[in-house]
């Protein structure tokens, strides 16, 4: 199992745009995306589930 940290901009209706973080886990089975409101946070989940952590 391997997670990966990318952007993710979000129209908005006033034409402007809003970003959160998706952490991608990629299991053999399927992909889950995960939503963090910060990168710190995506990328502390990211490294948890790289170093064997519970999904």
């Amino acid at each position: 199992m391997s997670a990966a940290v990318r952007p993710y901009y979000h129209p908005t209706s006033e034409g402007r745009q809003l970003q959160h973080w998706e952490v991608v886990i990629s299991t053999p089975d399927r992909d889950v995306i995960e939503i963090y409101p910060t990168p710190k946070a995506a990328q502390k989940r990211a490294a948890l589930i790289n170093v064997g952590g519970a999904a």
